[in-house]
């Protein structure tokens, strides 16, 4: 081998050394870039030919969304695959982990996504307002569509049109009926504004750790996490959400 040919051939080493090492930080680039999609797999069932690929597309990416973040918040474990089911009439809800999502919601961009994700995760069916609470306040900060109950508008804000039927934060804590669909339609939104604003109130008052404790509680021990009773709670809640109104 001549001369020349040997620096051709070692430029060639080079040359492919350099796209060896290149290509594999592009690849830690790119896991890094998505490692928000890599642990969990979203399942699309049902009607999918009635929507988009861009509407699938933005439901895959709300939905990975609202799993990561909520799962970060309480240090869950990620589901390595969540169902989305599309339906064609009702309104979005949740079955056996399966979140469900009626098809004319999604194109209105009125679907609750993170809010059907954060039920799927963050289990406590058997204290509605507490479960409630925390959907409607991570569809709040971290959702795309507005939706029920409060349509995008600021909690805090949306509930001060309704001061006059504001019920007091531990008598809604013990009516799970108050949150089912037979409930009055009004009175059932206005308790999913109070949980959703109460659960925000904690988190802007005392942190995420402490929400973290109570939803890792067994009891919900306000008590023992907080100092204070859910009755002492909704109190001060009350006052610090219509403090602006009161003083008109």
């Amino acid at each position: 081998m001549q001369e020349s040919d040997h620096k051709f051939f070692y430029l060639g080493i080079l040359a492919i050394l350099f796209l060896i090492i290149l290509g594999c930080f592009a690849e830690k680039t790119n896991i890094l870039d998505t490692s928000l999609d890599s642990h969990s797999e979203i399942v699309f069932v049902g009607k999918l030919q009635k929507l988009s690929a861009e509407d699938l597309e933005r439901v895959r990416k709300e939905a990975l969304k609202g799993i990561n973040l909520v799962s970060a918040i309480f240090s869950l474990d990620k589901p390595s695959k969540m169902r989305i089911r599309f339906v064609d009439y009702g309104i979005s809800t949740y079955e056996v982990g399966i979140v469900v999502l009626p098809i004319y919601q999604i194109r209105r961009n009125e679907a609750a996504i993170v809010h059907e994700v954060t039920h799927v995760l963050a289990k406590h069916a058997d204290n509605r307002f507490f479960s409630e609470g925390l959907a409607v306040y991570f569809q709040q900060r971290f959702g795309q569509d507005k939706c029920f109950p409060n349509f995008g508008e600021p909690l805090h804000e949306h509930l001060r049109y309704f001061s006059k039927f504001i019920m007091p934060i531990d008598k809604i804590a013990k009516n799970n009926d108050i949150f089912r669909p037979q409930a009055d339609h009004e009175t059932r939104r206005i308790a999913y504004v109070q949980a959703g604003s109460f659960i925000q109130w904690l988190v802007e008052m005392h942190g995420e750790e402490k929400l973290k404790e109570l939803h890792d509680s067994i009891w919900l021990d306000y008590d023992r996490i907080y100092g204070k009773s859910l009755k002492e709670l909704g109190k001060e809640w009350k006052a610090f959400v219509f403090k602006k109104s009161s003083t008109k």
